[in-house]
């Protein structure tokens, strides 16, 4: 049930990194337009997992049928296929289920914004967890927990216990009643509702709490009937320490409606880039011939071509993005720059690091001229370019290039960012091979001061 992603085996700015890039790519997905085709293959797929079971094919059927936006916590807590598969996608992140599923998941949420109780309230979960999971979360006191999925609770206290039941447990489960605050003026983004009257089992005084919700872990104890009690707090989207950051990369999507190339963004970001290489290659299939976006779109599957390894491949695709960018766009034009700097960054993989500086050199010219002198993307081009002076011995100017990039990421960048942290981290390695060992001892600590900071280091990702 509980997946930590605050492991000794992963720095906690790369776990930061992905829990916010998890965050974003609900964001995303609740933002892209659907289809009727999405719908058709949704169902498609049902029917192949159920082809021999002829209630669910029936229950499908229906679906396909009946089903209308207004209806979707119905269709949900009717717990039949739709409940089933959701779910599990949601829990194991299977993206292509997930991109299918968001007709639906939009339609959630507005009904869940529809009916957003106005009110405070407490409300409580039971169920059987592992002890090994019990005791994960009593180390995990005053941590965040992250929500991937809905979350199912009741207003009553006793029916929940009730629908715990009394039978006998194995050796490794423990009962637990999830008590969990919700306030409506603090929590904005993350809706919660009482669905009694939307309900396919309408009896019930259920509040459905919204997919990607955070709570604090509060306490745990247990009480006198051998239960153990976990107190949680719905969290304020401005509550968390990780605020800043998150507000930050979210600025990196695009705004309003998104798309085919935000989705495969986040995947990208996320390290998933199997899947993203898949999203950017059907937006190239469905872009009409000519279309501006090809640019974007040929450059994005250079970057994940790289990720992996293919660093030819991603090459071709570069200097493809590049020709479409400097036949149709100002000289001046920032994208050119990325891609220059892009290209760099492969030669520097492939170890030709003559064109890596020269391609930098280009980049760093065009932005230059396009832009201030402390944008974000030079400091990006002056770090690049450090990396190279630094292999290459050059130490004075490899300092120079990365303190200029940590000057301007000081502007630009949370004070908490990983950037941050790496570029001190970077200056103290060059301090280390000039001798200076004092400084080199300074810019280490505020690197690791960076790196330990809490917002990196309490958040729980609750499946």
């Amino acid at each position: 049930m509980f997946n930590p992603i605050n492991t000794q085996e992963q720095s906690s700015t790369e776990l930061n990194g992905y829990f916010v890039h998890s965050q974003l790519l609900i964001d995303i997905v609740f933002r892209m337009k659907s289809s009727s085709a999405d719908k058709h293959e949704l169902i498609s797929l049902c029917k192949e997992e159920y082809k021999n079971n002829a209630s669910t094919l029936a229950v499908i059927a229906d679906f396909e049928r009946d089903y209308v936006s207004d209806r979707a916590v119905w269709w949900y807590t009717r717990e039949s296929f739709l409940y089933r598969i959701l779910n599990i996608a949601l829990r194991t992140q299977n993206i292509d289920l997930i991109f299918l599923f968001r007709f639906f998941l939009r339609d959630l949420r507005q009904q869940l914004e529809q009916h957003q109780l106005s009110s405070s309230i407490r409300t409580y979960r039971a169920q059987l967890i592992s002890i090994e999971e019990l005791e994960k979360l009593k180390k995990s006191i005053g941590y965040y927990l992250s929500m991937s999925s809905f979350l199912s609770t009741s207003v009553d206290r006793e029916v929940a216990l009730f629908l715990l039941g009394d039978s006998d447990v194995s050796d490794d489960l423990v009962r637990v009643l999830f008590e969990i605050d919700l306030d409506p003026q603090v929590v904005t983004a993350k809706p919660f509702a009482d669905i009694t009257l939307l309900s396919y089992f309408g009896e019930e005084k259920e509040v459905l709490i919204m997919l990607g919700s955070i709570f604090l872990l509060e306490n745990i104890y247990m009480d006198e009937n051998g239960i153990w009690i976990i107190r949680m707090i719905l969290s304020s989207e401005k509550d968390q320490d990780f605020n800043t950051l998150f507000e930050y990369m979210k600025k990196q999507y695009q705004n309003g409606e998104t798309g085919l190339l935000s989705f495969g963004d986040s995947l990208w970001r996320m390290g998933k880039f199997h899947d993203a290489e898949k999203y950017y290659r059907r937006m190239l299939n469905e872009l009409p011939q000519g279309h501006a976006d090809f640019a974007a779109c040929y450059y994005a599957l250079g970057l994940v071509t790289s990720a992996k390894g293919n660093f030819n491949s991603s090459l071709e695709w570069h200097h493809k993005a590049l020709e479409m960018k400097t036949r149709t766009l100002e000289p001046t034009n920032t994208t050119i720059a990325d891609s220059y700097n892009s290209i760099g960054v492969v030669y520097r993989q492939k170890t030709d690091n003559k064109r890596a500086l020269e391609s930098y050199h280009k980049a760093l010219t065009i932005y230059q001229k396009a832009n201030n002198k402390d944008h974000s993307s030079l400091a990006i081009c002056f770090n690049n370019m450090a990396n190279i002076y630094n292999e290459e011995k050059e130490y004075s100017e490899a300092l120079r290039c990365h303190q200029m990039a940590l000057v301007i990421f000081q502007k630009h960048r949370p004070p908490d960012h990983p950037d941050l942290g790496i570029a001190h981290n970077s200056i103290g390695s060059v301090y280390g091979s000039l001798g200076e060992h004092d400084l080199a001892m300074e810019h280490f600590n505020l690197s690791l001061k960076i790196y330990k900071n809490p917002s990196h280091l309490n958040i729980l990702m609750l499946l």
